[in-house]
């Protein structure tokens, strides 16, 4: 009976070892296939001091009024848009 028990436990702690093995494999397989996506910036902050406060007026001037996008950032590519059909919207498409 004892030697039963010793090998229940041998038994048993191999398993365990198995098991925790296999989770932790598991585990770090699945963060080493993640991909990370890293998308830089030109970092543009501004500080808030020269935010203007508010003073009642719909629009206000900052910097001038000078946008600071490129020419590439504006989309001005048109979308199209199949007609109606029996007041039933349709599938829209790009043209292009």
């Amino acid at each position: 009976m004892n030697k039963n028990k010793k090998k229940l436990k041998r038994i048993a702690i191999i398993l365990l070892y198995i098991i925790i093995t296999a989770v932790s494999v598991n585990f770090n397989i699945g963060k080493g296939n993640q991909t990370s996506n890293i998308i830089e910036n030109d970092k543009i902050s501004y500080a808030i001091s020269n935010i203007p406060k508010y003073s009642g007026e719909i629009f206000i001037e900052i910097n001038n009024n000078v946008p600071q996008f490129t020419a590439q950032d504006i989309s001005i590519q048109k979308d199209y848009y199949s007609d109606l059909e029996n007041g039933r919207v349709r599938k829209g498409n790009d043209k292009n």
